[in-house]
């Protein structure tokens, strides 16, 4: 009989990521390939700084993503409008997607902007969403806006990764319902 092998007392520190204080949910606008503006890995900084991430869609539609070595993955969406009326998002992500949106997508981005600044829900943008979003909550976009920025209560343009962490930090405590992790 073979010895069956012993599990690992290896449990992550109490300091990690993921379980360190209250946690929020924002809305991740999910597409084939998300592109925030150049300023590296931000879904991992948005977990980081205490967003618990919901996969929805402009058109409510699942998203296949390239995955490792040839695969793909399907997402389906978990939140839509509804939850933004309903008060379950603290923000909305909207990285860019580099592909050509149909009309249904587009309407749909828009009204997800506009619910989420309607409800003072904080929307950050990213990459070519910059100006759709900006466009959507009735600003007008910059000939060469940001690589992301934070609509709420106004437009705040985001440069660095360092402005990006303090808008995240700010969208955690403008949530309207926090978790624990």
């Amino acid at each position: 009989m073979r010895p069956r092998p012993q599990r690992s007392n290896n449990r992550q520190a109490p300091g990690d990521r993921f379980s360190r204080g209250p946690r929020v949910r924002a809305g991740l606008l999910m597409s084939r390939q998300m592109d925030f503006g150049g300023l590296g890995d931000v879904e991992t900084l948005m977990t980081d700084e205490g967003l618990t991430l919901a996969p929805m869609t402009a058109d409510g539609k699942p998203v296949e993503r390239p995955g490792p070595q040839h695969s793909s993955v399907t997402v389906l969406p978990t939140a839509g409008v509804q939850d933004i009326a309903a008060g379950g998002l603290a923000a909305i992500v909207a990285p860019g997607n580099g592909e050509v949106r149909s009309p249904e997508s587009v309407s749909g981005f828009d009204k997800l902007v506009n619910t989420a600044h309607a409800a003072d829900v904080p929307v950050l943008a990213f990459g070519e969403s910059v100006s759709r979003a900006l466009q959507a909550a009735g600003y007008d976009a910059p000939a060469n806006p940001s690589p992301a920025a934070l609509i709420h209560k106004g437009v705040r343009m985001l440069e660095t990764v360092d402005e990006v962490r303090d808008a995240l930090r700010a969208v955690s405590g403008v949530s309207p319902q926090t978790h624990a992790a």
